[in-house]
C-alpha cells in the first residue's frame, strides 16, 4: 500500500534517493527511471516537482554544499572546542567530504552547459563561510597559534581559494599537499605539527 506524504516530505526523499545515486553511479549514469525506483514511486511523479534531471541535480548539488558548509561553519564557530579542535575537525570534514561532493560534481561540469548556476550556488555558501573562517582566525591570533593582521582578508584567501580548486585536475594526495600548504602560508602556523599536537586526524 502506497504511503501518503505531504509534497515538501515527498520532494525530499525524491531529493536525498537522488543525491545517493548522484554519488554512487555519477550524473550521466543515473536516470530519472532509477531515481523513482529508488525512491519506490512512477518516474512521473519526480517530473511533478523536478522539471528534468539536471534541475533535480542541481537541487542536489545545493543540498550537499549546504550540508557541507554548514558542518564546516557549526565547527569553526564552536567556542566550547579550542582553536586545535576546531581545526583537527575542520581538516578531517574537509577530507571525508572530498570524494563525496568533488567527483560528482567534476564529472558534471565536465558537459554543463551552464556551469554558472553551479558557481552561484557555491558562492552563496563560500560567503557565510568566509565570515566563520574570519572568526575562527582571530581567535587562533588571541590564542597564539596563528600570525596574521589581517584575519578577514586571509579567511577570503582560504576559503575563495579552495572554492576555485573546484574545477583543477589533481589529484587527492596533491588537493590535501596544497590544501596544508595553503593553511601553513596565510595562517603563518605549521599545520601539520599544530594536527600533530593534537593527535593528528582522529
Amino acid at each position: 500500500m502506497r504511503v501518503s506524504k505531504s509534497p515538501e516530505e515527498r520532494k525530499k526523499e525524491i531529493m536525498e534517493a537522488a543525491a545517493r545515486l548522484f554519488l554512487k553511479k555519477g550524473f550521466s549514469e543515473t536516470t530519472m527511471l532509477d531515481i523513482a525506483n529508488e525512491v519506490g514511486v512512477v518516474k512521473g511523479l519526480c517530473y511533478r516537482y523536478f522539471s528534468s534531471k539536471r534541475e533535480l541535480f542541481d537541487a542536489c548539488l545545493e543540498l550537499l554544499t549546504d550540508s557541507f558548509i554548514k558542518e564546516i561553519a557549526d565547527i569553526l564557530a564552536d567556542k566550547r572546542l579550542s582553536v586545535k579542535e576546531r581545526f583537527q575537525k575542520m581538516i578531517k570534514i574537509w577530507i571525508e567530504n572530498y570524494n563525496h561532493i568533488k567527483k560528482p560534481l567534476r564529472e558534471n561540469l565536465k558537459s554543463a552547459e551552464n556551469i554558472h548556476i553551479h558557481d552561484m550556488i557555491a558562492m552563496k555558501g563560500y560567503h557565510y563561510l568566509a565570515d566563520k573562517m574570519r572568526v575562527f582566525i582571530q581567535d587562533g591570533c588571541k590564542a597564539g597559534h596563528f600570525h596574521v593582521k589581517n584575519p578577514e582578508a586571509r579567511a577570503r584567501f582560504i576559503v575563495f581559494g579552495i572554492y576555485g580548486m573546484r574545477h583543477i585536475e589533481i589529484s587527492e594526495t596533491d588537493y590535501f599537499e596544497e590544501l596544508f600548504d595553503c593553511f601553513d602560508k596565510l595562517l603563518e602556523t605549521d599545520t601539520k605539527q599544530l594536527l600533530k599536537e593534537i593527535g593528528g586526524l582522529l
